[in-house]
């Protein structure tokens, strides 16, 4: 895990990355860990399509292929699947 965190430092993410990632339409995207357990968040207008397009950048497919000594990249491609929110502190209601 150690080498999974330092290869996402801002210094080591590829620029081709990052506007691939933009590209594709994610205005988030956030990886969290506990232990050895990934989880991502983004937040994207159209998950299918942005979803879809990362997949078909050479950019990100290089990088899975760069990680995949480090990690099973077959759980990072498609089919990404929607969580329902349950709840949500931007809600109008708590505003």
């Amino acid at each position: 895990m150690p080498e999974y965190i330092l290869r996402h430092q801002p210094s080591r993410v590829w620029p081709e990355l990052i506007d691939a990632v933009r590209t594709a339409g994610f205005t988030r995207y956030v990886i969290a860990r506990d232990g050895s357990d990934l989880f991502s968040c983004v937040e994207v207008d159209e998950p299918i399509r942005a979803a879809n397009a990362l997949a078909d950048s050479p950019a990100a497919s290089r990088w899975l292929d760069s990680l995949a000594p480090l990690m099973d990249v077959r759980d990072a491609q498609l089919p990404w699947r929607p969580l329902e929110t349950v709840f949500d502190l931007a809600w109008p209601e708590f505003r």
